[in-house]
């Protein structure tokens, strides 16, 4: 169906400009978000998200909590480029299947009225890597696939760490610090050319 295709793409967008653990992004409520997305696709900057709850799945359903740790719970802005993929799924859903309240959660699904399962979401994730022919991968590895690719353009460890809402530096230098060296060495021969 049409809207399984603007989820997925408004989940991966999301998962990569943001950064998001799996609870911030399907823990998202309308009124975290700080833009119209119910109503235009037209946004003139980078949007404010406030992290304000997460969620996790059990074999009871979906349970609300106050966050990963306190730095998960903050503001973050994400790219309008990001945010508008998202806007359209939203559309869509209003036009076809269901309305949505300011309090209620951004991924819910319309048939059953909660978040969509993870399995759900797993699997066509997992379906349109295949039909992209590309190697498996984990949901969980746009997060750090957003981190690899804010390091390759320039920003540093601590600007990472920032984005990703990690507690300590340590935890950002585990997973990118390898890259960050060897980016800033490739900088270094780049503007080498020109000394």
């Amino acid at each position: 169906p049409e809207y399984i295709k603007l989820l997925m793409t408004a989940i991966l967008k999301m998962f990569f400009f943001g950064g998001y653990r799996p609870g911030e992004l399907f823990g998202l409520k309308f009124r975290d978000v700080n833009a119209d997305i119910r109503h235009t696709l037209d946004f003139d900057d980078e949007i404010a998200i406030d992290i304000r709850q997460t969620v996790y799945y059990t074999t009871g359903g979906w349970i609300e909590s106050d966050g990963k740790t306190e730095e998960s719970l903050n503001r973050d802005w994400i790219a309008k480029g990001a945010i508008v993929h998202l806007a359209r799924y939203i559309q869509y859903m209003e036009r076809n299947l269901c309305t949505y309240n300011d309090d209620d959660f951004i991924f819910t699904n319309p048939t059953t009225n909660s978040i969509y399962c993870p399995e759900t979401i797993r699997r066509h994730f997992n379906d349109y890597i295949k039909q992209a022919g590309l190697k498996h991968i984990a949901i969980k590895d746009l997060r750090h696939s957003c981190g690899t690719f804010l390091v390759a353009i320039g920003f540093s460890l601590e600007e990472v760490k920032d984005k990703l809402r990690h507690t300590k530096l340590q935890t950002t230098e585990k997973y990118y610090a390898t890259f960050y060296e060897k980016t800033r060495r490739e900088r270094a021969k780049e503007m080498d050319k020109y000394a």
